[in-house]
């Protein structure tokens, strides 16, 4: 009868841990939704109860229709307690490999590395009688972050040298984007051109500030992106969208600063222009695209 009793009071104590222990688990953002089978092993456990061995087999039989569904949860039971000293690493270590974006067409073996583990770090999974255990994957994902930061050190350090050329390129497009903006508005200038570049340039991400961090000082000890850039191993700088549109803007601005230098020049030699039609078209005769595009306001 002590025996009994001190087995129905450890297996209330073991669920209070194992409940502890399940809540640590689905913390984070990326907290795992196959949780709920065990929470239901977790409540048929807690309501085994009863003062001798008849009252706890008629228990028993009223939650149980098999001995082997009993022993099958007392087995989860035993599992989910010996994470207890465990679980808030292996939180960690889930939310770090799940919020590392890992594109899969440039690190093939870096994803299926990060599917397994993140299959292997599941409730389901841990708490399997046969699984690998938790001293196991935690081997693998300390490996997976060594990987995983060389990698990122390289993209960290690609992404900053092509950032800073893209952002004054697309700086300028959006300069001369807007002055073509502008000019096609003047209805004397015929039919508006390239209407749709300055929304195409607009969609662009412009992309971070400079970075300070080098590939070397990278810590990613904590988390898979920078800790001042942010930036995701899966993003790029969209510097070829850009030098498809750079040129078309070019060629639409030009052709209007054309038409408009034309029309200017008609209107001096009919001699019907004042001081200020001859101080414009030496701006815009004098201009390059760019400068033009910088100094271009509605009131000019």
């Amino acid at each position: 009868g002590d025996a009994l009793a001190t087995v129905i009071k450890s297996i209330g104590e073991q669920t209070a841990v194992a409940r502890q222990v399940l809540a640590v688990l689905e913390t984070g953002p990326e907290a795992p939704g196959d949780t709920a089978f065990l929470k239901a092993a977790l409540d048929r456990l807690s309501r085994i109860s009863g003062d001798g061995y008849a009252d706890v087999n008629h228990s028993i039989r009223a939650i149980y229709s098999s001995l082997a569904d009993l022993n099958d949860d007392l087995e989860t039971l035993r599992q989910l307690a010996a994470l207890d000293h465990d679980s808030a690493e292996i939180s960690g270590a889930r939310a770090y490999i799940a919020s590392a974006d890992v594109p899969e067409s440039e690190y093939p073996n870096l994803v299926i590395d990060r599917e397994t583990l993140l299959t292997g770090l599941s409730p389901a999974s841990l708490t399997r009688s046969r699984g690998r255990g938790w001293s196991a994957i935690a081997r693998d994902a300390a490996a997976f972050k060594v990987r995983y930061a060389q990698a990122y050190g390289e993209h960290h350090k690609r992404f900053h040298d092509v950032l800073p050329a893209f952002q004054a390129t697309l700086t300028t497009a959006k300069k001369k984007s807007a002055a073509l903006g502008l000019l096609n508005t003047i209805a004397e200038l015929g039919t508006p051109e390239g209407t749709g570049l300055e929304k195409d340039l607009a969609e662009l991400a412009v992309g971070p500030a400079p970075c300070s961090q080098s590939g070397s000082e990278l810590d990613l000890a904590t988390e898979p992106n920078c800790p001042e850039c942010q930036i995701g191993l899966a993003q790029t700088v969209p510097a070829a969208e850009l030098a498809r549109l750079t040129p078309q803007v070019d060629m639409a601005l030009g052709g209007k600063t054309r038409e408009l230098s034309r029309q200017l020049v008609e209107k001096a030699l009919a001699g019907r222009t004042d001081e200020r039609w001859q101080e414009l078209l030496q701006i815009v005769q004098a201009s390059e695209l760019s400068s033009l595009a910088n100094t271009l306001d509605n009131n000019l």
